[in-house]
């Protein structure tokens, strides 16, 4: 095997295992892709380059013997890239765990409405057409930081069970139960 062939399969590697670890919901798994991404990219531009050469100083040695300067300088470009990018995601880590004293990313309540929309097949030009009894507010109410694989799945059904109690009976909002509140700290705020 080539030095270069080993570069490239190194750099597919971490590329591979970064591009893993982005899709986490951790954000320190996140910071790790990205330096994993960054790193396997540089590799990858290392493995793409011309074979070694003289320095490329025009004059000194003829065209066909110096080395090609382009990978180098994109090289500089994605290490400095990839700094700013790890800088900005230690920042954001640790005002999360600042604030939520995690550092996972919790799910997006416009994600709830888009499967909910999708599932009723709703094309209209309103994300609430045909919801005479709901209004916005109610898919909020929804508990958004669940964890889990079946979040998604459990929400719906959550959600479809309550609006099928709101239209049959006309009964007030759901009112969660006290297990579903969030979590109250020593001071008596919520986190």
């Amino acid at each position: 095997m080539t030095p270069s062939l080993a570069l490239l399969g190194v750099g597919a590697v971490l590329v591979g295992c970064g591009v893993y670890l982005m899709l986490a919901r951790s954000i320190v798994r996140m910071l790790i892709g990205f330096v994993l991404v960054g790193n396997g990219v540089n590799l990858l531009f290392l493995g793409a380059a011309s074979p070694p050469g003289e320095p490329p100083i025009i004059g000194q040695v003829p065209g066909e013997d110096m080395a090609d300067p382009l990978p180098q300088a994109m090289m500089l470009t994605a290490i400095v890239i990839s700094l700013g990018l790890v800088a900005f995601l230690l920042a954001l880590a640790h005002r999360s765990w600042q604030l939520a004293g995690t550092d996972r990313v919790t799910h997006d309540p416009e994600d709830l409405r888009i499967v909910l929309r999708a599932d009723r097949s709703d094309m209209s030009g309103s994300d609430f057409a045909g919801d005479d009894d709901l209004t916005p507010d109610d898919v909020d109410d929804v508990d958004v930081d669940a964890e889990g694989d079946h979040y998604m799945e459990l929400a719906v059904r959550r959600f479809k069970e309550r609006r099928r109690e709101i239209r049959r009976h006309r009964a007030r909002a759901f009112q969660p139960l006290e297990d579903d509140q969030p979590p109250v700290d020593s001071r008596g705020g919520r986190r």
